[in-house]
């Protein structure tokens, strides 16, 4: 009887167990990061020019239309949750940007799977960490896939029509890679990579593996076995 306890006792204890992982792995990752301690970055080589920087600037502005974009790759599947990017307002019209987050296409931004608006961002060179008007919050069930590379795109509106430029600032570790640019929002170029990288903070929670939903489901399958078998015990 105390040996059919004890089984019992394992089979809910390994349950329990189970079910806890995905709650304890559902904490915020970091999928992709070049931000520096405190998610600092360096602004102080666009004080007065973002041209000194990563320029992200619209069509109707004095430099032209300029995307840029950065790659990254998830080493696990995760559920995207927040991006922090280091654009500043340099002048135009709108203080703000658009973001995308893409799929890629033969090394270039393709397919844009989410969009944010940012508004109100710092001016160029007056802070040196991610602010919340920084900070992009992702929809519920965008899932970003292990193995498979995506980009992060900045433009200072969703037409890139506008008069606005933006300062897209440096990392602060001196970090390279691959660096997409674009000046007509559809012809896409690397040429000359690695540049100095843009920076950057991609987060997500790790979606557990199917393993880990199949130890529960045995965990649960042995259950009635061992509570017949106690049974039968007891009776006898």
């Amino acid at each position: 009887m105390r040996n059919g306890a004890r089984c019992l006792a394992c089979v809910f204890g390994l349950a329990l167990l189970v079910l806890a992982l995905p709650v304890v792995s559902r904490a915020d990752s970091v999928i992709y990061s070049d931000l520096g301690p405190g998610n600092s970055y360096d602004p102080s080589n666009a004080t007065t020019n973002p041209a000194d920087n990563w320029e992200v600037s619209g069509a109707s502005s004095a430099d032209g239309e300029e995307l840029v974009a950065v790659p990254f790759t998830p080493s696990a599947n995760y559920d995207l949750t927040k991006i922090l990017i280091a654009l500043s307002f340099f002048s135009g019209t709108n203080n703000g940007a658009y973001v995308t987050l893409d799929s890629d296409s033969s090394g270039s931004p393709g397919a844009v799977i989410e969009s944010w608006t940012l508004s109100d961002l710092p001016t160029l060179g007056s802070t040196s960490t991610i602010t919340s008007h920084q900070t992009l919050t992702s929809a519920p069930g965008i899932l970003l896939s292990a193995g498979t590379t995506y980009w992060i795109v900045a433009m200072p509106d969703s037409a890139g029509a506008s008069d606005t430029i933006d300062g897209w600032n440096f990392n602060s570790l001196g970090d390279s890679g691959t660096v997409a640019y674009s000046f007509d929002g559809t012809t896409w170029n690397t040429d000359g990579s690695p540049f100095i990288l843009p920076a950057l903070t991609v987060k997500g929670t790790p979606v557990p593996e199917p393993p880990t939903f199949a130890m529960l489901g045995l965990a649960l399958a042995a259950l009635p076995f061992f509570r017949n078998r106690f049974g039968a015990r007891r009776q006898a």
